[in-house]
């Protein structure tokens, strides 16, 4: 899976690790709107839900000048996420799901270069370091697909990643809700499968693909 293509992302790259951290206050995505039920703080042994809803969000925007042509940018994204208190420590883990469709159409010859994207993350380990920092292991897997105007297959990025990060939990490990991310530690698994995007100039495929 490519680490993090324009707008929409669930697969690396460093903003998208700061992003992960960000959830932990109800923060989820690049263009989401989060739709959340909040069901309450739980802290006890066994595992607890302490957060849980659906999100999507779709629009469309014009960009003048975009890579040197006006580009009409659509989105249609959705997915769902679970936020699970365990052990006795009651340490928040999150996981979540997502797919979408982002299309850049070329307004001057109305052909459109088209991402279709699937992906699933969730965090592995939940570690308290004792000194007022949490320490994140997560890890995401999906699909990412490009098409041309004509609607053909031409770039693709399935795959998984893994990464750890640092987060401070404002004296509240058990609250995520206030904690704020310090520093991504290490990409502990890169990127697997294909990466077809990866090296490529992403102005130069969407002249290419919607010509």
């Amino acid at each position: 899976m490519h680490r993090l293509t324009r707008q929409h992302a669930l697969t690396g790259s460093h903003d998208h690790h700061q992003r992960r951290a960000r959830r932990r206050h109800r923060i989820l995505g690049t263009t989401a709107v989060v739709v959340a039920g909040l069901l309450g703080g739980a802290t006890t042994a066994a595992a607890a839900p302490v957060e849980r809803g659906r999100f999507h969000d779709a629009g469309s925007e014009l960009h003048a000048g975009e890579c040197g042509i006006d580009v009409l940018y659509t989105w249609d994204i959705s997915g769902s996420f679970l936020g699970v208190a365990t052990g006795p420590d009651g340490l928040v883990r999150f996981r979540d799901s997502i797919r979408g469709t982002t299309t850049y159409t070329n307004v001057e010859t109305g052909r459109s270069y088209t991402g279709v994207f699937t992906a699933a993350s969730r965090d592995l380990r939940v570690s308290d370091n004792g000194d007022g920092t949490l320490t994140i292991t997560s890890q995401a897997g999906g699909t990412e697909k490009w098409y041309d105007g004509d609607g053909k297959l031409v770039l693709m990025n399935p795959g998984l990643i893994r990464w750890q990060i640092l987060v401070d939990d404002a004296g509240t490990p058990s609250d995520p809700y206030d904690d704020e991310f310090i520093q991504f530690l290490a990409d502990l698994l890169g990127s697997t499968g294909r990466n077809d995007t990866v090296g490529r100039d992403f102005c130069e495929d969407l002249l290419l693909f919607t010509a």
